[in-house]
């Protein structure tokens, strides 16, 4: 707003904006009254920014925390206080190695791992009474703990290497149930083996009860002959007839026959078949042989070397009170002939 006064005249001009109110009193006054705020003038430059303040004053110190401490106790209630900058550590013994085996990053999801391993091939490993070393604690008798040898239990047991049982004067005693055997294999074949009766058995289950009978006679023929049994007579030329009988054999207990083991004189036998004949009774036997051996022993005059006839694996089984005969049957003219029958006998089934 502007006034001017024009000293001359009472004239006055005044331009104002609302809502200013001027009036005149006096020619030569001029009242002004404002009834309302004017506009709100425009915001000023802001000021420079001032000079940093002084350091403050340093604090006081903070009082120092008290140290963690925790507790470890051992198997039987000894107990250590582990403090601030203390150690524990885990010693290994025989037997016990013990090493970190993660030393990364120790956080829930990765935590430190300490492993212990025990080898239980360490000599002193254990002291119980029912694990002590049988080479060196065990004298007279002992008792293996099946609990603690979980393997005695089962079927088939593999030695890592070679072992020997020295018995150093005591007995060693294998207890079977009745029922049972105690075998010795090669692979799956049976080598020997015995049943709970006392039944001694070799490969292929051929029992080690032997018993031998003898028969000599003299043939003066190439035909088939029957073995006189523990006599020196003629052989027969069959088996069913009463004068027969003297060619017959009883078995006390079921068996095999094994062999028969010959020997000849005065003629060259040449290819000769030795037959194992078996009847339930003497009026069923038959002249065919169920099994046969043939060799041709080796001659130098006037003999032969003792010859083999082999029936190991011949089908020769017998039962107790079977009727049993031999044959021979020579290539040539067989004179004098010594003869044993090897039989292999299994009392056990017949006690």
């Amino acid at each position: 707003m502007a006034v001017n006064f024009n000293n001359e005249t009472d004239q006055v001009n005044i331009t104002v904006p609302a809502p200013i109110s001027v009036s005149l009193t006096n020619p030569k006054s001029v009242s002004v009254s404002i009834t309302d705020k004017g506009r709100k003038g425009d915001t000023g430059a802001t000021g420079a920014t001032g000079a940093t303040g002084p350091q403050g004053i340093q604090g006081e110190a903070g009082t120092n925390g008290t140290d963690g401490t925790f507790q470890l106790e051992d198997g039987d209630g000894t107990e250590v206080t582990i403090s601030n900058g203390k150690e524990v550590k885990f010693v290994e013994g025989s037997g016990i190695d013990i090493n970190w085996t993660d030393t990364s990053n120790g956080t829930d999801g990765d935590p430190y791992d300490l492993t212990f391993t025990v080898d239980h091939d360490a000599a002193d490993n254990f002291v119980a009474e029912e694990h002590y070393r049988w080479d060196n604690d065990i004298s007279g008798t002992a008792t293996i703990h099946a609990n603690n040898v979980p393997t005695l239990g089962s079927s088939n047991q593999t030695l890592a290497g070679d072992r020997t049982i020295t018995t150093s004067g005591n007995d060693l005693d294998i207890v079977m149930t009745s029922g049972d055997s105690f075998e010795v294999k090669e692979g799956s074949n049976n080598l020997l083996s015995v049943n709970s009766n006392g039944m001694l058995k070799q490969a292929g289950g051929i029992p080690l009860n032997i018993t031998m009978i003898t028969s000599t006679a003299n043939y003066a023929s190439a035909d088939q002959r029957f073995f006189p049994i523990g006599t020196s007579e003629s052989p027969n030329t069959t088996l069913t007839g009463n004068s027969d009988y003297e060619s017959h054999f009883c078995p006390p207990f079921n068996g095999k026959l094994l062999r028969v083991v010959c020997q000849f004189s005065l003629s060259d036998p040449g290819s000769t078949v030795v037959g194992f004949h078996k009847a339930t009774n003497a009026g069923s036997f038959s002249t065919t042989a169920s099994a046969t051996s043939t060799v041709a022993p080796t001659f130098s005059n006037p003999h032969t070397n003792p010859t083999v006839f082999d029936f190991a694996s011949g089908s020769t089984d017998f039962n107790a009170g079977d009727v049993l005969a031999f044959s021979f049957d020579a290539t040539n003219t067989t004179y004098y002939v010594s003869a044993t029958f090897v039989f292999a006998l299994d009392p056990s089934n017949n006690y």
